[in-house]
């Protein structure tokens, strides 16, 4: 599989990356770019993959495992009205959570995901789902 196929299978999970991170208004100031970090790592995971020694790693796998340890599933955001309403950016647009909350919200950085990890996967699956050609292990190109 070469790098502008698996760029055009993720392309629907970086375009919702860049709704959530649009969104984040506080992870702005820190110049925090996962847009940038996962496009990179999609064009040189199979250059990376040619240094591996022994079994090369799954695509997509690799390519889930890179998006779960995004810094935006590691912000919450929560209603300072309702401290039980915290904001899911997989599944509300921030300015809907934002009007709930009229505008109350405390956030912090924490090292577990939000959503779970399992959920994310999902998430990610939803959008780019399996296909036996596309989740081909990574094979070490030799020069000729």
């Amino acid at each position: 599989m070469n790098d502008v196929n698996l760029k055009q299978r993720y392309q629907p999970v970086i375009n919702k990356l860049s709704q959530i991170y649009e969104a984040h208004e506080v992870i702005n100031e820190f110049n925090d770019n996962p847009i940038e970090a996962l496009t990179e790592y999609i064009e040189t995971l199979p250059l990376l993959s040619q240094a591996i020694e022994g079994e090369p790693p799954n695509i997509d796998m690799a390519v889930r495992a890179f998006i779960k340890k995004l810094n935006c599933f590691r912000w919450r955001f929560v209603n300072e009205n309702n401290a039980g309403d915290v904001w899911n950016p997989l599944f509300e647009p921030y300015s809907e959570f934002k009007a709930r909350s009229k505008g109350k919200i405390k956030n912090w950085y924490d090292d577990n995901p939000f959503p779970s990890e399992e959920i994310i996967e999902n998430w990610i699956k939803s959008y780019v789902p399996q296909n036996s050609q596309h989740s081909k292990k990574i094979t070490k190109r030799h020069p000729r």
